[in-house]
């Protein structure tokens, strides 16, 4: 009878060391509190795996955040090492100690400041600090290359998780000065095209209204209208769109032109409440 012989290793007969906590914390930023597989949205059941097995080796390179799933693959060697450095390699957030002092100094701001409720959601807890940061910014956030680090950042976090955020975080996103953030309103687009029957949800128009922010309202209400226009073709409707009595006051032409360098806020740039 033949009998296999079990080889152990030895790695994993001794207890092995904690990840320290600003290593694990970098490697869930790193990957956006989620899983580093491209293509799995998973977020929930999420482990740290050691890409060259080596339980004792916590250096930020050998560590990738896996689901529950990708993990026992890896185990099993169905995504190898190579594979697993590749994904690795995708994820290239750069200068991250830098991101990660940032966020200590924001967790600490975001808590004596209570511009927006805390989250137990890590998620919606990145993009809420990386939006404060944006507010603090100022208008340092355009035209400055902290700035536009910044600003990939928050369009980065809405394109893969714009679905967690809620009105209290898109207030932050949007305002600025009792007016608007062109950065901000980009990041608004990017929540319109990519999860358009959840921001709809928000009720966003009723939101600003009582605000009283009529610019705002009124490109809610415009993207609403029109889901599937955008870009110049968004702003060809803005031309001949009136909510409330708010319009836009300028020729499709001047309008276009301006489009090309602020994006969406253009169109609010020119809102105006019709006399007639």
């Amino acid at each position: 009878m033949y009998t296999r012989k079990i080889v152990l290793n030895k790695t994993y007969n001794k207890s092995r060391p904690n990840i320290p906590t600003d290593v694990s914390r970098a490697v869930k930023v790193e990957a956006g509190h989620t899983c580093a597989i491209k293509g799995c949205l998973e977020h929930t059941y999420l482990e740290i795996h050691h890409i060259n097995d080596n339980r004792e080796d916590n250096n930020l390179e050998n560590l990738i955040l896996l689901c529950d799933k990708h993990h026992k693959m890896s185990h099993s060697n169905v995504i190898d090492r190579k594979a697993l450095r590749a994904y690795k390699k995708l994820l290239d957030i750069k200068d991250i100690e830098s991101l990660l002092e940032r966020f200590e100094k924001l967790e600490s701001l975001l808590f004596e400041s209570k511009l927006i409720e805390s989250s137990t959601d890590p998620i919606l807890t990145s993009i809420n600090l990386i939006l404060e940061e944006a507010v603090l910014l100022g208008n340092n956030l355009r035209g400055t290359m902290e700035g536009n680090i910044l600003a990939n950042q928050i369009f980065s976090l809405i394109k893969k998780h714009g679905i967690k955020m809620g009105v209290a975080s898109i207030e932050l996103m949007v305002l600025r000065d009792e007016l608007y953030s062109r950065t901000g309103l980009i990041g608004l687009d990017i929540l319109y095209d990519d999860y358009f029957e959840h921001t709809k949800s928000l009720k966003l128009k009723e939101f600003f209204k009582k605000k009283d922010l009529p610019q705002i309202v009124y490109y809610c209400a415009l993207r609403e209208n029109f889901p599937n226009e955008k870009n110049i073709a968004l702003c060809e409707k803005a031309i001949e769109f009136s909510y409330e009595g708010l319009t836009v006051d300028c020729d499709s032409d001047y309008l276009f032109s301006k489009y090309i360098n602020r994006g969406a806020s253009a169109i609010l740039d020119y809102v105006v409440y019709n006399k007639t």
